[in-house]
């Protein structure tokens, strides 16, 4: 939708398949432009089962009080390489959103990251919170990404057997908070700190 706001909407109990999608294109985009009058607020995702998108699982900057609920996002970037896109930046999730929660989902075998907050357009993600999730064999730098924003809280996730590491913690992520989570079997260190590029 366009000039308009669009609010309060829940998406549930669906499978959405990008097996056939030929462009580069995510399963959702969310977004809005914080320059207009017109938001995107209090969208949930329930029970939905993401896949095979050429690009991202989930994208969205901007848009506010957003809820992952019991998604499974996997097997996300499968336009890489013939879409000439690096492989690593295809995640389960992707971007920054301010109230965003990512809980009790699935998060695996996509070509990036499983959960990379990540800020592209100026977006920031304070106040995420990324809970009771289980983040596995991602194939890029690792299984989660946290950052660019303020009192991000990440707790009683699992994450294990990503090609790199467990999280990366990193990008201005100032009191980030991360309790009760379970590394195991991951490429690269359980917790990392401050290496991105």
């Amino acid at each position: 939708a366009t000039n308009a706001s669009i609010t309060d909407l829940t998406f549930q109990n669906m499978t959405i398949d990008g097996v056939n999608e030929t462009g580069l294109t995510s399963g959702f985009f969310l977004w809005h432009n914080t320059s207009t009058a017109f938001r995107v607020q209090r969208i949930t995702l329930q029970d939905l089962i993401i896949k095979n998108w050429t690009l991202h699982g989930i994208q969205g900057y901007f848009a506010e009080s957003i809820i992952i609920r019991g998604v499974k996002s996997s097997a996300n970037g499968r336009g890489c390489p013939g879409f000439g896109y690096d492989c690593r930046l295809m995640q389960g999730v992707y971007g920054t959103m301010p109230g965003l929660i990512i809980e009790d989902g699935e998060f695996f075998n996509n070509n990036g990251y499983g959960v990379q907050l990540y800020n592209q357009y100026g977006a920031s993600g304070t106040d995420t919170i990324v809970r009771r999730n289980k983040i596995y064999g991602n194939l890029g730098d690792g299984g989660v990404v946290i950052g660019f924003g303020t009192n991000i809280q990440f707790y009683n996730n699992t994450v294990y057997n990503n090609s790199g590491a467990g999280i990366d913690v990193d990008y201005n992520c100032n009191t980030c908070k991360l309790s009760n989570n379970t590394f195991y079997n991951n490429g690269g260190p359980g917790i990392r700190i401050g290496q991105q590029t």
